[in-house]
């Protein structure tokens, strides 16, 4: 860091670097923390009340993570710990009198956060404490204008409310199943995901984190693409990845789920449009089990058959391991109005 280095000098020079170099500007760094993994997504109040200590703030920002804990645990774990997350924040606000504004990023496929200009109700009823949620490309460029407008001025004029109540212990028990299941699907599915996902376009370039389940875990044998492609590529097998893992709830599990969270139901069911039924028999035992535990659980009529007939002619040429899929890849995500 240069901040505060102005008055620093070096060696024997009396001068300061400021003479040198002119104003540092701005004066401080402040850091916005960045939790993604289990463990402190549901210990956040510890992380940032350790950041707190010594310090003497009005105000800070906590980036809470969507995508990543999404694909190293699965989409339902991932509401979950945000959730978690942001009740915990709160609680520390009023602790420490410090004003806690949290940033949550999100994307427009209901996997990554469901935040498109027509379901900016739906997020904000989901994660009200929010002050900042990330926007993007899918959201700015998938839509029209005027939606994308109105779905802009909404987020900018939503006051921040205290955040929804959760049962941390009962959310930590069905945690503890729900991201066992999700892991040993995943595994099974890694070999497809990464073949079709070399045909994914890249959209933007990221270094790889190391060591979480998505990207070279060692441990688990398994390598997998960023939630981006990972995404893109269940979508365009007819195998929306929200619903992997799913097997492992009860009845008991889903009644609570869903009146802890209203917006569950209604953003699995816009995930399950692009389910192929017909295209089951091709997967793995574990992960058809999850399909059959998702469809017993929300009743989707209305599935795009334009998307499904995409899906279909990926698959044959994902199984052929001839043409180029890339093409199918993003007409099937102009049908979506997201790539991943």
């Amino acid at each position: 860091f240069v901040a505060g280095m102005e008055q620093v000098t070096l060696g024997t020079d009396e001068r300061p670097l400021g003479a040198w170099f002119g104003r540092f500007s701005p004066p401080t760094v402040r850091m916005i923390p960045l939790i993604e993994d289990r463990e402190h997504l549901l210990a956040a109040d510890d992380l940032v009340r350790e950041y707190l200590r010594g310090k003497e703030l009005e105000h800070m920002r906590v980036f809470i993570a969507r995508s990543d804990p999404a694909l190293n645990y699965g989409y339902l774990s991932a509401v979950l710990l945000a959730l978690v997350a942001l009740e915990r924040l709160d609680a520390l606000e009023q602790e420490a009198g410090v004003a806690i504004h949290s940033v949550i990023g999100v994307g427009s496929v209901p996997f990554r956060g469901g935040l498109a200009p027509r379901t900016v109700d739906r997020v904000l009823a989901t994660y009200p404490s929010v002050q900042t949620f990330t926007i993007q490309s899918a959201f700015k460029y998938d839509h029209p204008p005027d939606a994308v407008r109105d779905g802009i001025a909404k987020l900018l004029t939503h006051d921040r409310q205290s955040p929804l109540a959760i049962d941390e212990g009962r959310a930590t028990r069905l945690l503890d199943g729900l991201v066992a299941r999700y892991q040993a699907e995943v595994q099974e599915l890694a070999p497809l995901v990464n073949s079709v996902a070399r045909a994914v376009p890249r959209r933007r370039l990221r270094k790889l984190h190391v060591g979480l389940f998505g990207y070279n875990r060692a441990s688990a044998g398994v390598s997998l693409p960023r939630a981006i492609p990972f995404c893109a590529s269940l979508y365009s097998l007819g195998l929306p990845p929200e619903v992997i893992g799913l097997a492992a709830l009860t009845d008991a599990d889903w009644s609570w789920l869903r009146a802890t969270v209203p917006s569950l139901e209604s953003e699995l069911a816009d995930a399950m449009r692009y389910l192929d039924r017909d295209g089951i028999a091709w997967l793995p035992p574990l992960v058809r089990e999850s399909i059959e535990r998702a469809r017993s659980l929300v009743d989707v009529r209305d599935t795009d058959t334009e998307h499904r007939e995409i899906t279909r002619e990926v698959r044959r040429v994902a199984a052929s391991s001839g043409a180029p899929m890339t093409e199918l890849i993003v007409r099937a995500a102009a049908l979506r109005h997201f790539l991943g």
